[in-house]
Order: structure tokens, then C-alpha cells, then sequence
């Protein structure tokens, strides 16, 4: 999902969690990293990904800073 205007991570979050729970997908989880400068994608984010969903429980919804 892309947003270009910034808007509170409380919201997507909560955007994200509803979606789960009313199609019944309790047990995926579901990380979302902010990006607001193109280094940010240059860091290693596909070990970030795989370490936070480690740390997950299914049906969380978790923001993660970079």
C-alpha cells in the first residue's frame, strides 16, 4: 500500500487490523514501515521484515520506524 500524504500510523493501523478481522485472516500478520526519503529503502529492509515478523503474533498489525 502507498500513501503519498501523511497521515498517522494509528490510522493505518487500525485501517489494517479492521480489514483482517472482517475477512477472518486472524492469522496473518501485518508490518508497515514508514518511507519519507529514498535512502530509507536503501537499508537492508528485507532483514528488518523477516526479524520484526519473527517477533510477531498472528492478527498483529505493528509500525515499524526505519
Amino acid at each position: 500500500m502507498a500513501q503519498l500524504k501523511k497521515v498517522p500510523s494509528s490510522l493505518v493501523e487500525k485501517k489494517c487490523r479492521d480489514f483482517l478481522e472482517s475477512r477472518g485472516l486472524r492469522e496473518l500478520k501485518c508490518v508497515l514501515f514508514p518511507i519519507y526519503f529514498k535512502e530509507d529503502l536503501d537499508r537492508d529492509l528485507l532483514y528488518l521484515i523477516s526479524k520484526t515478523l519473527q517477533e510477531m503474533r498472528n492478527g498483529e498489525v505493528k509500525t515499524v520506524s526505519i
